[in-house]
């Protein structure tokens, strides 16, 4: 009797429960942008037989507003099935631009509903970006290295259409003054395209440039846009001094070695260069202009006025065209001989917070080895030391003394 009514139960029980609805593989499930539609891929697996049903897509934005939507009656079939479905967009793509990738499909198959992210299900949603040198010259071969990687998993994204634009203002009638140059790629299996614009040498640049890159696929575009410094001239000196510190009265010499081209460097002769030398204040105390040799050196003399202030001069260098091509400074200092040497002794290597008593030994020794005796002793904590050329003097805040 206790058996038959077990049996009974059990039936009753397997009765109440409903036949396994479908399942949307959310995971294997992907998105295609082609322009104008959505190509939704959903992949469903169906335990039960085959009926007639539909699928209900539903695009929702960053504000949960339906941007897209489509209904559609189709034959849900038993196992495991691909369905695909393009849902159109208009000009959404465009639109939306960076948002896309937050968008998120709202979906109705059947017996199952859910929400999914389009980041998780647009396969070649990519981010652009680009290698390049900040400065370009005339006669360059400008290259820039463009990747494509996805924005979430950082993998690289292939395929990718890259297509790249340099403006460059230029002294020249054609095209309003403007050099327009162009380059296109292709994305590899690494995400990266390489890019080369050939600069004309006979370009006269006047200005910086400007540098736009653009990833396109699918409808869905990526830009990247950067200011270029432009080299009016490629031309660049080393200038060196017989010594970085000079005394009054003496003679600063200085030679400049005149070199053109950013990679293969050659030296320029027979240009003119104006060297000027100037003190703190500003002033330009000593300008000559010359002629490099046929080895494109340049060189200047300056005797320095006794009466010159001490501080730091700085040298320039400018060419034909008053540009500054070259600098470098030196210090104009007297310095004697000492006659003695003073010496200084802790009584411990470190201190600590606690320990608010130092033993300080001075020790003076003239050259000569005699030591210095009765000798006034000063012992100073700087907070701050300074040249003050105005005043030809420094400029030293103290603290305690003793």
């Amino acid at each position: 009797m206790r058996t038959r009514i077990f049996s009974l139960l059990v039936v009753c029980l397997v009765c109440l429960f409903p036949a396994k609805a479908q399942v949307v593989n959310e995971t294997e499930s992907s998105i295609v942008l082609n322009g104008k539609t959505a190509d939704v891929s959903i992949v469903l697996e169906n335990p039960a037989k085959s009926f007639d049903g539909t699928i209900n897509l539903e695009l929702l934005d960053t504000e949960d507003k339906i941007r897209a939507n489509l209904t559609q009656n189709l034959r849900i079939k038993k196992g495991k099935e691909t369905y695909k479905i393009s849902v159109p967009l208009a000009d959404l793509p465009k639109q939306a631009e960076d948002e896309i990738g937050w968008y998120r499909l709202r979906y109705r198959i059947g017996e199952r509903s859910g929400v999914i992210s389009l980041s998780e299900l647009i396969k070649d949603i990519f981010d652009l970006r680009v290698i390049a040198s900040d400065k370009i010259f005339a006669g360059m071969n400008y290259r820039v290295r463009a990747r494509a990687v996805h924005p979430f998993t950082n993998q690289s994204v292939k395929n990718i259409k890259i297509r790249g634009e340099l403006t460059l203002d230029v002294d020249s009638e054609e095209n309003d003054g403007e050099l327009k140059l162009t380059a296109k790629g292709t994305t590899n299996a690494d995400g990266f395209a390489v890019l080369e614009f050939k600069i004309p040498p006979e370009a006269k640049i006047e200005d910086d440039g400007e540098l736009k890159i653009t990833g396109e696929r699918y409808g869905l575009k990526r830009e990247i846009e950067e200011d270029i410094n432009a080299l009016v001239s490629d031309a660049g000196i080393y200038i060196n001094t017989d010594k970085p510190l000079y005394q009054p009265g003496q003679t600063l010499n200085v030679r400049g070695l005149l070199m053109k081209g950013a990679f293969e460097h050659t030296v320029v002769s027979d240009a003119e260069l104006e060297f000027s030398i100037k003190d703190e204040s500003d002033t330009v105390v000593f300008r000559e202009t010359v002629k490099t040799s046929d080895f494109g050196i340049a060189s200047v003399s300056w005797q320095i006025p006794e009466n010159a202030k001490l501080g730091t001069y700085s040298i320039s260098v400018e060419d034909e065209d008053g540009d500054e091509i070259g600098y470098e400074t030196i210090k104009v200092s007297r310095y004697d001989l000492p006659q003695f040497v003073v010496k200084t002794k802790t009584d411990r290597a470190f201190y600590l917070p606690t320990q608010d008593m130092a033993e300080v030994e001075i020790r003076a020794d003239y050259l000569f080895g005699k030591p210095v005796t009765k000798g006034k002793v000063r012992l100073v904590r700087e907070s701050e030391r300074s040249w003050d050329y105005s005043r030809q003097k420094w400029d030293i805040e103290e603290e305690e003394t003793f």
